[in-house]
């Protein structure tokens, strides 16, 4: 189980930081100013945060669970 939830952990790191790093070089997408308030790259980078977010949260619950079953119960 560990091998698999280290390979979740580094795709997690990774959309992580491509998302840090798309913020990082265009500003504007992640401003809440009118002029590109609509655009679709603002609309992906929202829609793949939202996806990071969720996938990070399950990561988490999961390794909870697994942590309960395989420290506390044994």
């Amino acid at each position: 189980m560990m091998p698999a939830f280290a390979v979740y952990c580094l795709g997690a790191a990774y959309w992580l930081e491509t998302l840090f790093a798309r913020a990082l070089r265009v500003r504007w997408v992640v401003s809440d100013e009118k002029p590109g308030r609509d655009s679709m790259e603002r609309t992906m980078f929202v829609g793949s945060a939202v996806g990071a977010k969720a996938f990070v949260v399950f990561v988490a619950l999961v390794s909870i669970l697994v942590f309960v079953l395989f420290s506390v119960l044994s």
